[in-house]
C-alpha cells in the first residue's frame, strides 16, 4: 500500500527584520517541522512565493503616489493587485498573519487594513471598465458600503449602472465632491 501524501497548504508568516545594514525588510518564515514535512521542493516553492510578494509591493508601491490624491482606478488596481496575489497563492500557502501583513502593506501607502479590505470589495463589485476617474473613489466607497442592501433588493446592477451614466456625461455632482 502506498502512502498518499494529503496536499495542505505550506503555513508561512511575513515578518519584518533588518538586514545587516540595519534597512527593515520582509522575510517568509516557517516553522522546521513545516520545512521539513513538505520536502526538498519547499524551497523554491518559498523563493516563487517571495518573488511574488515582492512584485506585489512594488506594485502597489508604484500605484500609492505620495503626495497626490489617487484617483479610483488606482484604488480598484491595488484592490486587483492583491485579490490577484491572493489567487496565486491560495492552493500553496496560508499566511497565518495575513491581517498583519494587509495592514502594514496598507501603512506604508496610507491605507488602513479595513480600508484595503474595502478597496478588495470594490475591485470585486465593479470591472476595470466599469471604473472611471471622473468618479470620485468616495462614491464607489459610498457604494460599496451599501452593495448589501443594494443587493438584498436587486438594486444593485441598476444602481451600478446609473452611477456609471451619471459618470459618463460628467454630472456635475460627481465633480464637486472628491
Amino acid at each position: 500500500m502506498a502512502l498518499e501524501q494529503s496536499i495542505e497548504k505550506i503555513p508561512i508568516r511575513i515578518i519584518r527584520s533588518r538586514n545587516h545594514l540595519g534597512k527593515l525588510q520582509d522575510e517568509i518564515v516557517m516553522d522546521c517541522s513545516s520545512a521539513v514535512s513538505f520536502g526538498p521542493k519547499i524551497r523554491t516553492k518559498m523563493r516563487k512565493f517571495k518573488k511574488r510578494y515582492s512584485k506585489l509591493l512594488g506594485d502597489v508601491k508604484k500605484l500609492s503616489k505620495k503626495g497626490k490624491r489617487k484617483q479610483s482606478s488606482d484604488y480598484w488596481k491595488i484592490g486587483q493587485l492583491i485579490i490577484d496575489f491572493n489567487k496565486n497563492i491560495e492552493k500553496e500557502f496560508v499566511i497565518i498573519n495575513y491581517r498583519q501583513v494587509i495592514a502594514r502593506i496598507g501603512k506604508k501607502h496610507s491605507l488602513s487594513d479595513s480600508q484595503i479590505g474595502i478597496i478588495m470589495q470594490f475591485a470585486e463589485t465593479f470591472k476595470k471598465e466599469e471604473v472611471l476617474d471622473k468618479i470620485p473613489f468616495t462614491f464607489y466607497l459610498e457604494f460599496v458600503l451599501k452593495q448589501s442592501q443594494l443587493d438584498s433588493k436587486n438594486l444593485l446592477e441598476q444602481e451600478k449602472a446609473r452611477l456609471l451614466e451619471l459618470g459618463k456625461k460628467g454630472n456635475g455632482i460627481l465633480s464637486k465632491t472628491s
